[in-house]
């Protein structure tokens, strides 16, 4: 005797194991641009180990709070063009324009919040002295947004201001009593959602899936997600990337 019912249930559950199965990681969903985004870290491996190298945490979790950024830029740079906001933002500030550079991503607020940060901690401060010095010969405000436009062009100094950004917020996370083991999730959600966020905020955003169209669109996974994934899955620094003890 046939059971037409159960034969229905039996098809729904096959399906839903198959389209659960069939749900790809980042590394699938992203294909060529999660394969150049690591062949870049790749063929840039020294300079990532000398500008993490001093960071507090280890450089592969250190590189993954950034690393689904380089997955956006290799999605969209070629339609990038900044020059015109670059000029708004050098003569008028982050109020006429704030807007992504580079690899990592990294807006004037973000580098400008950093600065600001570090030079209110003297132990910081001594560390990162080249992020708080500029040396020019007239800084006014216009001449200091030109140049930190200009590093922030620059792989090598968008790396020392991730450094600086997770040492900052390592000292907030160790006041907290977060388990270090947590900290990729909280940091990673900082730095995409932004740092000035509660650590409720950031927990509620760690598991919302806005990556990578931003929020508004049907995304396939949460920025934390894609994180947790690079660092589980793309051991660049062998030896370096599971030691989670903190400096």
């Amino acid at each position: 005797m046939q059971y037409p019912f159960f034969n229905f249930i039996t098809f729904i559950l096959l399906c839903c194991a198959f389209f659960t199965h069939a749900q790809p990681n980042p590394e699938q969903w992203f294909d060529t641009q999660y394969s150049q985004a690591i062949d870049y870290c790749h063929a840039n491996s020294e300079l990532i180990e000398s500008n993490l190298g001093p960071c507090c945490l280890p450089t592969n979790m250190t590189l993954a709070i950034a690393f689904p950024e380089m997955l956006r830029y290799t999605l969209w740079r070629d339609i990038f063009e900044t020059a015109a906001l670059e000029l708004l933002y050098v003569n008028n500030g982050k109020q006429a324009a704030d807007f992504s550079i580079g690899w990592l991503q990294m807006k004037p607020s973000f580098a400008e919040l950093v600065e600001n940060k570090i030079s209110g901690d003297s132990l910081l401060k001594n560390k990162y002295s080249n992020l708080v010095h500029y040396t020019l010969v007239n800084t006014n405000a216009i001449t200091i947004r030109s140049q930190r436009v200009k590093r922030l062009k620059s792989f090598a100094w968008q790396l020392t201001y991730l450094s600086a950004f997770v040492d900052l917020n390592c000292e907030i996370l160790q006041k907290q009593n977060i388990p270090i083991n947590q900290f990729l999730t909280y940091l990673s959600a900082a730095y995409n959602r932004g740092m000035e966020n509660s650590l409720m905020l950031l927990t509620n955003f760690s598991k919302t899936k806005t990556f990578p169209y931003g929020p508004g669109r049907k995304n396939p996974f949460s920025y934390c997600e894609v994180a947790q994934y690079f660092y589980s899955h793309n051991s660049l620094f062998d030896g370096i990337s599971q030691n989670t003890n903190s400096k």
